[in-house]
C-alpha cells in the first residue's frame, strides 16, 4: 500500500521512547490520531507500559512507530533478521522481508 508517511518498527519501551524523544524534539512531535488534543510526544504518555504504536505528526510530515508490522513481525523478530548497513554516514540496520523487498 503506497501512504504518504513513514512507517518504522521500533521497540516500545521507556528507553527506546526517550532516545525517539530526544531524536525528534526540533520536529515538534505532536499525536495525530486525536486532532483535538495535539499532545506533544515530548510529554505524552506519561506511561509508555502498553503502548503498541504511536502515530505522529511532525514538522517534516507524518511518522508512524509501529511496535510490529505484518508480514515481517515484531521488532525483535525483525533484529533478528537484519543487518547491518552504512546509511548518510551512520550505521543503520535494514533487513528483507518475505517478499524480497528491503525495509
Amino acid at each position: 500500500m503506497v501512504t504518504q508517511d513513514i512507517d518504522i518498527c521500533a521497540a516500545i519501551t521507556e528507553e527506546e521512547v526517550a532516545k525517539l524523544r530526544e531524536a525528534l524534539k526540533d520536529l515538534h512531535p505532536k499525536h495525530r490520531m486525536n486532532p483535538n488534543a495535539q499532545h506533544s510526544f515530548l510529554k505524552y504518555p506519561t506511561e509508555i507500559r502498553g503502548t503498541n504504536n504511536i502515530y505522529l505528526e511532525t514538522d517534516l510530515g507524518v511518522l508512524d512507530i509501529l511496535s510490529q508490522t505484518q508480514p515481517a513481525g515484531s521488532f525483535e523478530e525483525i533484529e533478528s533478521r537484519s543487518f547491518e548497513i552504512p546509511l548518510y554516514g551512520r550505521k543503520c540496520r535494514g533487513h528483507f522481508n518475505r517478499r524480497s523487498h528491503y525495509s
